[in-house]
């Protein structure tokens, strides 16, 4: 059984802004899989179906065996850890420490627990100097990492990230990649950044106008010039001719 399957996913936006024409795909349990696409391709209002912040108007999608709907989403959202293209989106609170406690503590968890979910997910992204610091104290790297780390006190089976090397330094998008890498969480990556998804995902799927164009290894979507410039997009950098 797929860890994630969508079926003819159809969403409109209130203004009339058709966002999702029929996507249908499945992640099997511990994949890495990019999601490319041109702006307003809609990348991040397919990820917020992934999550149940949006739900579809026509199909269905299937989080770990159940229908992602209201009923259902106390179960989805222990699922699934979210990490937005906005970093202020998720750091809020007065230090670090507290913003990657926020969920578990409303998941009705012991301060013990909890105490022990913020030392592992701030192990796992290798920022436990981060603990007691603002988040207007951080760097744009330190506020990902930070960021990352309040999906992963979750404990998710899928970790869903929106552009996560947005703005970040050629050092700090180096250690972002060599940290999803080693994770072993399930992940869907949209990002306009293909030589980093190059690097992190076997399997990308090109989404353009709302529906999904391609859905292939990689290394071969990513060597096609033609059909990258099709779906208004760029050979990455290492496939380009100086």
């Amino acid at each position: 059984m797929s860890l994630l399957e969508l079926t003819d996913i159809h969403f409109a936006y209130p203004n009339g802004h058709s966002a999702l024409h029929g996507v249908s795909f499945a992640l099997q349990e511990g994949e890495k899989v990019g999601l490319v696409g041109a702006n307003s391709a809609g990348k991040s209002t397919l990820l917020l179906h992934c999550n149940g912040c949006l739900f579809p108007q026509q199909g269905e999608v299937v989080l770990a065996g159940e229908s992602v709907k209201g009923t259902t989403l106390a179960t989805v959202r222990k699922i699934t850890g979210t990490v937005f293209q906005d970093t202020e989106d998720q750091l809020f609170m007065p230090t670090i420490s507290d913003d990657i406690a926020f969920a578990p503590r409303n998941l009705g968890l012991s301060e013990d627990e909890v105490h022990k979910r913020v030392q592992q997910a701030l192990e796992a992204v290798g920022a436990t100097y981060l603990s007691e610091r603002t988040p207007l104290q951080l760097s744009g790297g330190e506020k990902r990492l930070a960021a990352i780390a309040t999906a992963l006190s979750l404990e998710p089976r899928l970790l869903l990230l929106d552009e996560p090397s947005a703005n970040l330094d050629p050092k700090a998008r180096r250690r972002l990649i060599n940290l999803l890498q080693k994770l072993p969480h399930t992940m869907l990556i949209a990002s306009h950044d293909l030589d980093m998804i190059y690097d992190i995902c076997p399997r990308t799927l090109v989404l353009a106008n709302g529906t999904v164009q391609a859905d292939a290894k990689t290394v071969d979507l990513f060597s096609d010039a033609s059909s990258l410039d099709a779906w208004g997009l760029e050979l990455p950098l290492r496939f380009q001719n100086d």
